[in-house]
């Protein structure tokens, strides 16, 4: 009992076996059975088999005990790993970081050699930039003194050209009746108007010298010399004399000779001399014309091709128009400038077409409201552009 549930098989010997008992309490029962088939009564036997000592109880607390131990061993093991390994990994991390550390600081100073090199040059740059800072205020103050000193002169030369021009009240007494619309470009101009009365005449010039400004207007100032010295000193009195005179005085003035690298400066000019007796229009003109509006009729008496100074294809003289004027008469005499003038929404020239027909339109009015509608027509049509030429239009009603 304790070690087999069944009995035996009945058997003739009188020993049993029994083998790998483990550690415990058991009991021993025997039956015996005669020849005849009689069992005797049952005798049982109890005892106890000790186990080995490994399996004792001691034996399993020890085995317990070092269980016990081996896990702290184990865990302590653990620990100490995974803090060695914590060590291992913030040695390499703080390694890692002081290269990083140190790269950026190796980075830093070549920034910093980078930087101050820059700095030397910017430094150095700067010293030049003030050097030419304090060049360029000295080249500024001069040039601001030659400036005032320039403008200074040119308003000067704008006071003589205007003391040089016939006055407005002499005009308005030989001609009663007559605008002029003089806008020069800039301070002093390169057009210039000369009316002069010769006993029983009245020499009338608009001339368009070449260039404007001050170069120009040194040439009208000759222009108007000339004019003086042959038609007021000289007295002549027939037109196309007149320009071929004064022809011959600019090409002097400026010795023209048709070699290579002359100046090639003159004038272009129409010139009118009226007989205040008899209302004749004597007329001659280098390249600009006469407009004349007679009996409801506008009239273009063209000019010779060819200006006042040298010209390789000139002719020995100019043509001298004659026209017979009755009162009510207009004529114009103009420069280049008022048709020449840009403007308009697509940005072309005035153009002759318009200056006649806007003439035209407005020749019976008076003379100060005609110039007045060309000072307003010039203005609408400039609107967003600059003046291009010197702009001169006389205008004269007999």
């Amino acid at each position: 009992k304790g070690y087999d549930k069944n009995w035996s098989p009945v058997t003739n010997k009188t020993t049993a076996s029994f083998g790998n008992i483990s550690g415990g309490y058991y009991t021993f029962m025997l039956k015996a059975q005669s020849p005849d088939g009689v069992w005797s009564k049952l005798v049982s036997y109890s005892f106890e088999v000790l186990p080995p000592w490994y399996l004792s109880w001691p034996a399993y607390l020890f085995y317990s005990l070092l269980f016990i131990a081996g896990i702290i061993g184990v865990d302590r093991f653990q620990r100490r790993r995974l803090i060695l390994k914590e060590r291992q990994r913030l040695i390499k991390r703080e390694l890692e970081q002081a290269r990083k550390i140190e790269k950026a600081n190796a980075l830093l100073e070549i920034q910093k050699e980078v930087v101050e090199e820059k700095n030397t040059e910017l430094n150095a740059q700067n010293e030049e930039i003030n050097a030419q800072n304090e060049k360029l205020t000295v080249q500024r103050d001069q040039l601001s003194e030659q400036n005032n000193s320039i403008n200074e002169s040119i308003l000067y030369a704008k006071r003589i050209q205007t003391a040089v021009l016939p006055r407005q009240v002499y005009i308005d007494e030989i001609l009663p009746e007559n605008f002029i619309l003089f806008k020069p470009r800039d301070e002093v101009s390169g057009d210039f108007y000369w009316v002069k009365q010769i006993s029983g005449f009245i020499v009338i010039a608009a001339a368009d010298c070449t260039g404007h400004g001050v170069p120009g207007a040194i040439l009208s100032m000759l222009g108007m010399s000339f004019l003086s010295e042959i038609a007021q000193k000289r007295k002549i009195t027939e037109a196309n004399k007149v320009l071929n005179e004064l022809r011959k005085k600019i090409k002097q003035a400026l010795r023209q000779t048709g070699k290579k690298g002359e100046a090639d400066d003159g004038m272009d000019i129409a010139l009118c001399v009226l007989d205040t007796k008899t209302n004749m229009l004597q007329y001659s003109g280098a390249n600009n014309p006469l407009y004349l509006i007679q009996n409801g009729e506008f009239k273009e008496i063209k000019a010779d091709r060819m200006p006042i100074g040298y010209y390789p294809n000139e002719k020995p003289t100019f043509t001298n128009h004659e026209i017979q004027l009755k009162d009510g008469d207009v004529f114009f005499l103009f420069s280049d400038g008022y048709m020449d003038q840009f403007g308009g929404e697509k940005g072309f020239k005035y153009k002759s077409s318009n200056f006649q027909q806007f003439l035209f339109e407005h020749h019976s009015r008076p003379m100060i409201l005609q110039k007045e509608l060309l000072e307003q027509e010039l203005k609408n049509w400039m609107k967003g552009h600059e003046q291009t030429d010197d702009i001169l239009v006389m205008g004269v009603r007999v």
